[in-house]
């Protein structure tokens, strides 16, 4: 921007303020004194100190005699030269600003690179803490940033790779009248649509047992002392500041998940590959007792997805309304072909698919033992 623009700019701008002849009288001053030398100037290039020296010389009575400018007008010229500059760079700098958010707007939302994934895999080996764990779990499970801030350690089931989903974390108003603090920190159950297990995959699992802590909350390791969704996403931000991962936020890992691209091969390909014992296990039992119990446990949130009454979904599974809605009301146990029916179902539509192996509804374990029939 050149001092001829920036000072055009900032005229436009008194004319709102300020009267008319006054606005006259600076655009005069500025064109008679100060434009034939700096107007087509870049302003970063300009002081107020390389403008006064030279209109000083206008002050110079031996020089231009009875033309030559008084005090009064070399503080006028000082005063609005300096507010062209300084108009200058505070609009330079809203620019900058506006583009900076505009970009961050946009990265917010966009889901994360294969590089980054790999990137962030790779810091997580060197890098073991709770804030690194989250972001692992957020991208393979899914979980959102208030439900990570109000894990318990009691939450996770090691043995079988699986976290309970059942709390979320508010700041709400002090209403205790104690004086102390304004706001304090809830620990709410979730929505029943929202209750679930999610399992992570077993790269993880080696990280997880390295932090577990009995009875502690999950981020702060100690009992009863939560973290709050900003001051964890403060603290994720220092552990990835100069990492080359300052982009990656749990809104954005989250979309990753949420779009299917969270990639278990980078796992795979990492140290914290799955063990062969563990897999040989995997396939060799179906826990036909757990899956029918857990999606007895499911049916409710899985349903409200497709968005469908329980008399639409007892025509779908071919048994009639009360029947199903003794199911999902655990009044009534299901059996293995009921449970099958239901895996049908809901594995095979686009809403509920993401859903079913989030939950571990469907295990490698079961799709090996329908693929090899046995």
């Amino acid at each position: 921007m050149t001092f001829a623009e920036a000072a055009d700019k900032w005229l436009s701008d008194r004319r709102e303020h300020i009267s008319a002849p006054s606005v006259d009288r600076y655009e005069y001053l500025m064109g008679k004194y100060i434009m034939g030398e700096f107007g087509r100037q870049d302003i970063e290039s300009i002081t107020l100190a390389q403008i006064m020296t030279y209109i000083s010389d206008f002050a110079d009575k031996e020089r231009h005699g009875d033309t030559a400018i008084s005090g009064s007008t070399m503080e006028t010229l000082q005063s609005i030269t300096g507010s062209v500059i300084t108009f200058a760079k505070k609009s330079e700098l809203k620019v900058m600003a506006k583009r900076n958010a505009e970009s961050l707007k946009k990265n917010s939302y966009k889901t994360l690179s294969g590089a980054e994934i790999e990137k962030l895999i790779t810091f997580a080996k060197y890098n073991i803490n709770p804030e690194v764990l989250v972001v692992l779990l957020s991208l393979y499970t899914g979980i959102g940033i208030g439900e990570i801030c109000a894990l318990s350690w009691d939450d996770f089931n090691l043995d079988r790779r699986e976290i309970y989903i059942r709390h979320t974390l508010y700041r709400v108003k002090n209403r205790d009248g104690d004086g102390e603090k304004r706001t304090k920190l809830i620990v709410m159950d979730v929505r029943k649509s929202a209750l679930r297990t999610v399992q992570y995959p077993s790269g993880l699992d080696t990280l997880v047992r390295e932090l577990y802590r009995k009875g502690c909350v999950f981020l702060t390791g100690e009992k009863g002392r939560y973290t709050e969704q900003r001051t964890f996403s403060n603290h994720l931000e220092t552990a990835f500041k100069g990492n080359g991962l300052e982009r990656v936020t749990i809104a954005r890992v989250k979309k990753t998940f949420d779009a299917g691209l969270s990639d278990k091969g980078y796992l795979t390909r990492s140290s914290y590959s799955e063990p062969d014992e563990e897999k040989a296990v995997e396939v060799a039992k179906v826990d036909e007792r757990w899956l029918m119990k857990e999606m007895e446990n499911d049916l409710l949130a899985l349903r409200s997805i497709l968005g469908i009454s329980s008399s639409d979904m007892g025509l779908l599974m071919g048994i009639d309304a009360e029947a199903y809605k003794a199911i999902e009301d655990g009044e009534a146990a299901m059996d293995w072909s009921v449970f099958m029916g239901f895996l049908f179902i809901f594995k095979y539509n686009s809403k509920t698919e993401k859903v079913v192996d989030a939950l571990g509804l469907y295990p490698k374990a079961l799709k090996e033992k329908i693929t090899l029939a046995v």
